[in-house]
């Protein structure tokens, strides 16, 4: 459902991408797909949203091959029409991160980014570009803006380096969210020494904060920061901590900075060994209640859901599918519309790192305890799923209508990526 106009109300943001020969998803219960373009998307950083006239856009990497592609960019696309688009259009793309400078090799390009909307309709937008052919230093963390009403991108900031090259899809090494005012917020991974750690920073008043280490309980590795804003403008950090490539190691830790600026100390999750990889999340998102929301792959690659309401976090409403763990990869938090919850994820894959088929959300409506069966979204029989969906605290708009991505692989190339958006 699509209001007249537009709201401000949380929100997260959902991009998709997909292929010249991808077979096209077959949308269930009155869900409206359209592809993007040749790329990828994932559940822990925000990459797609809505402006005030109710267009929708996508901004990610439209790499196509897993550790393959050498020059991905970071393009924005726009629905060809608001509310429900049915096709997009690459902003700017001239000026978009990673588009190749002259004098400059293509070695590995952007390979995480993330984005949100501020109130005056411009995006901002943050990256990993690993090629350096943005600003010229290789593994840099970067920002920069992109003017809804122009369709142009303004001029890249470099933030920080990060001694993080290469190029992996699922790294989901950035995050950002834009606070009451507009301020961007954002964490990202720094390799130190052998090790990755979470840093973050703020740009209140047109300047970056001094980066700060963010993650203070990690003991191996600090994978996939996300985050997110409640209402009173505290902030709450998310990652997993472990070895990464798969290992059965994982704890997701969490941490929240007052709005004072106060850090509390870290959080764990009570769930041993989950699956640290690129198939995990954690997805996070805090309602109106101010009650905090996460969902990751547990030890046995199940959906696991827990829920922090001010006591600690809890584990009491699991969802299952015919009173079984549902097994996916990347199961992604979302707002339904209605004051509620979805989880998506993909069918059972084959093996831990197969695809599965289809695209499934549960639903949690608004004041139960309880989720709803795994219903069927979209038919396909080849996605990868690492859905984003659209959601912030502030600068929401649109609140009812449910936005989200999801992309598949092309056969019979496997490693070839195609992004799509549903809406409903």
């Amino acid at each position: 459902m699509t209001p007249a106009a537009p709201s401000k109300f949380p929100s997260k943001y959902l991009p998709i991408f997909s292929l010249a020969f991808a077979v096209l998803g077959c949308p269930a219960f009155g869900t409206n797909t359209a592809p993007v373009g040749a790329g990828y998307t994932d559940v822990s950083p925000h990459q797609i949203v809505r402006d005030s006239n109710n267009y929708l856009y996508v901004v990610a990497p439209n790499g196509t091959k897993f550790k393959g592609n050498t020059a991905a960019q970071l393009l924005v696309w726009k629905g060809n029409q608001n509310g429900a688009p049915t096709s997009y259009t690459v902003q700017d793309q001239i000026h978009s991160p990673g588009f190749p400078k002259t004098g400059i090799s293509i070695t590995p390009g952007i390979t995480t980014s993330a984005s949100a909307i501020d109130g005056s309709d411009v995006i901002h937008s943050v990256w990993i570009d690993g090629q350096g052919n943005t600003l010229g230093t290789p593994g840099s963390f970067y920002y920069a803006q992109l003017n809804t009403v122009t369709g142009k991108w303004g001029a890249a900031t470099k933030i920080a380096n990060t001694n993080w090259t290469g190029y992996v899809p699922g790294d989901e090494g950035v995050a950002l969210e834009l606070d009451s005012l507009g301020n961007p917020h954002v964490f990202w991974t720094v390799k130190i020494g052998t090790q990755l750690r979470v840093y973050y920073a703020n740009r209140i008043g047109g300047t970056w904060s001094t980066p700060f280490l963010a993650d203070d309980a990690t003991t191996v590795n600090a994978w996939h920061p996300t985050m997110a804003f409640a209402p009173n403008g505290d902030l709450l950090l998310a990652y997993i901590d472990g070895v990464g490539n798969y290992s059965h190691d994982g704890t997701v830790r969490t941490r929240v900075r007052h709005s004072t600026g106060i850090w509390d100390a870290s959080l764990s999750i009570p769930v041993s060994q989950v699956y640290t990889g690129i198939d995990n999340g954690p997805s996070l998102l805090i309602t109106p209640d101010g009650i905090q929301h996460i969902t990751f792959c547990g030890n046995l690659n199940d959906i696991e859901y827990w829920y922090n309401s001010g006591a600690g976090w809890t584990g009491d409403q699991q969802p299952h599918n015919n009173g079984q763990p549902q097994i996916t990869h990347d199961p992604a938090l979302g707002p339904d519309g209605a004051g509620g919850l979805y989880i998506y994820g993909h069918g059972t894959p084959a093996g831990v790192r197969g695809n599965g088929a289809n695209k499934y959300r549960f639903q949690k409506v608004a004041g139960e305890t309880s989720w709803g069966p795994w219903t069927l979204v979209v038919t396909n029989s080849m996605i990868d799923d690492s859905t984003s969906t659209r959601w912030s605290q502030f600068h929401f708009n649109y609140p009812t209508t449910v936005d989200f991505t999801y992309w598949t692989h092309v056969v019979p190339n496997f490693h070839n990526f195609m992004i799509f958006t549903g809406t409903n």
